[in-house]
């Protein structure tokens, strides 16, 4: 199993998660630390103990809701095995990033920042008459509290007119 580092602010929690999941305390190495700045609880070999955490150690830095999961204090099933415990770590950080980046491409229409005067093409037909790939040039926007509000009248090149939502067209 990976060498797990956890920050010392979490002590009071994740010490007894640590002796749940097999741990026992590093006395030795805990008196000896008692002078240090330490900033982590660093749990290998089957102990735990106070550290500073500094560049050159290669410990896993894990959350306390993992070591909690880990510990199985969010779930009913049984405490993980300490070999699946890589596995499950690098599991929860692959579908923590996936979901980073869904919501980084998840852009609101508010960010487009349209003004008078811009071509869009239509993207979706959700209030207007427009085609699907129309290239329309904005001539008006209204600005109302009101939420059902649409804000742009665009025109075609055949001079049809439709009041059309940001997130119906993209910027172009």
């Amino acid at each position: 199993m990976k060498n797990l580092s956890i920050p010392i602010k979490y002590k009071d929690e994740a010490i007894p998660l640590l002796e749940k999941l097999g741990y026992k305390e590093d006395t030795e190495w805990n008196e000896i630390s008692i002078r240090c700045r330490n900033t982590h609880i660093l749990a290998s070999e089957g102990k735990w103990g106070y550290y500073y955490f500094g560049k050159s150690y290669k410990f896993l830095v894990i959350t306390i809701e993992e070591l909690r999961e880990l510990a199985g204090e969010t779930d009913p099933t049984p405490i993980i095995e300490p070999d699946k415990l890589d596995l499950l770590i690098q599991q929860m950080r692959e579908l923590r990033a996936e979901l980073r980046e869904f919501i980084k491409d998840e852009k609101p229409a508010e960010a487009q920042k349209w003004k008078l005067g811009d071509r869009v093409r239509i993207t979706k037909k959700e209030t207007h008459g427009f085609k699907i790939g129309d290239v329309v040039k904005l001539i008006e926007y209204r600005k109302e509290n009101d939420d059902d509000t649409i804000p742009w009248l665009a025109q075609s090149g055949s001079r049809v007119k439709w009041w059309i939502n940001e997130s119906e067209a993209e910027l172009i």
